[in-house]
């Protein structure tokens, strides 16, 4: 047995470079920062009810100032989270106004459970929430929305959540290591980011042990992490999505400016059995765009979806087209990643 052992690449931040991406942006701030485009000011809105809301409002303010680090021998792996300020090393502040707030009736939600079947629960409950969300954008714009369901309703919808048998859907999965993969239904999660795509606003969604702590689990099931960990992903992610770059891969100013493109398939939203392709676009920025393909038909052979040659080359080439739009510039080098197995065409 042959073994190559890689290097954990560098990675380029405002002010140096490291590995490590928290101490990366602890020592030498977000890729941005310092730029007219980095988000100095982040508009935050919350959709849930009167107690989910409140409490992601008091978390998120009670981590302006930092969060102490978990008591462990560990330091590199479990750091302090420096806090969210223009003093800290994000340079950047969390604003709420009671406008971008979406406050939802228990009794809407306790109503919405009881008289909704099971399978239609998690689409329902999506809906509802960016039905008030979409209220929060008429007074003012903000950048991010935060969705926060309460516990009895992520209760009931995983409950509600029964795992299905479908060789259809074999080759979907790219972790999976079978001929055949057990599929889910749509999680309310996964609903509620897609339906949220109208909102042309990201979305984010939290659950109560999140910013209550030590009251449950994280949704896989595994221990929830420690509180400093928790204000790293949460507030990393919402410069993120707010249009910030924390970090990028370490690129040579003499490297070939790069295209990647990874295609994934997923079932059309009509019910029919037709897979459809879509390739995100992407620089080394992590600035991209999503292209949509054409339909793929699932191969006998090996129970994957694929798309024919003359599907496979529009694809790429409106990917690379797009590329160039977007970006002004011809990529030098393509690099396609994919979630099915490779045929011929």
């Amino acid at each position: 047995m042959k073994t190559e052992f890689l290097e954990e690449p560098e990675l380029e931040f405002s002010a140096g470079t490291h590995v490590d991406i928290r101490y990366g942006i602890s020592e030498f701030g977000p890729l941005d920062r310092g730029t007219t485009t980095a988000p100095r000011e982040i508009r935050v809105g919350i959709v849930g009810t009167g107690e989910t809301v409140e409490g992601v409002q008091r978390w998120l303010t009670s981590c302006r100032n930092g969060v102490a680090a978990k008591a462990t021998r560990l330091v590199n792996l479990f750091p302090r989270f420096p806090g969210f300020s223009h003093d800290s090393c994000f340079d950047s502040v969390l604003t709420f106004h009671e406008r971008w707030t979406g406050r939802i009736s228990e009794r809407e939600l306790s109503g919405l459970v009881s008289n909704t079947r099971p399978n239609e629960l998690p689409r329902e409950a999506a809906d509802t929430f960016v039905r008030h969300a979409e209220r929060l954008l008429e007074p003012g714009k903000v950048d991010v929305i935060v969705c926060a369901p309460p516990r009895d309703l992520l209760a009931a919808l995983d409950t509600n959540t029964t795992q299905i048998h479908d060789e259809s859907e074999s080759g979907l999965d790219e972790s999976s290591e079978t001929e055949t993969v057990d599929a889910w239904k749509p999680a309310f999660h996964d609903i509620l980011k897609a339906s949220g795509m109208r909102l042309a606003v990201p979305l984010q969604m939290v659950r109560p042990p999140t910013y209550e702590g030590g009251k449950g689990s994280r949704a896989s099931g595994g221990p929830l992490q420690d509180a400093a960990t928790r204000a790293w992903n949460f507030h990393t992610a919402l410069y993120y999505k707010a249009g910030g770059i924390p970090w990028r891969l370490q690129r040579e100013s003499s490297a070939l400016s790069t295209c990647y493109i990874g295609i994934s398939f997923y079932r059309s939203a009509d019910g029919e059995r037709l897979l459809t392709s879509v390739a995100q676009v992407f620089n080394e920025r992590g600035e991209g765009v999503i292209v949509r393909g054409a339909p793929a038909q699932l191969d006998k052979s090996d129970r994957t979806p694929h798309l024919s040659v003359d599907d496979a080359r529009a694809l790429m080439t409106n990917a690379i087209a797009t590329y160039r739009r977007e970006h002004r510039t011809t990529p030098a080098r393509v690099v396609i990643h994919k979630t099915s197995k490779l045929n011929d065409d």
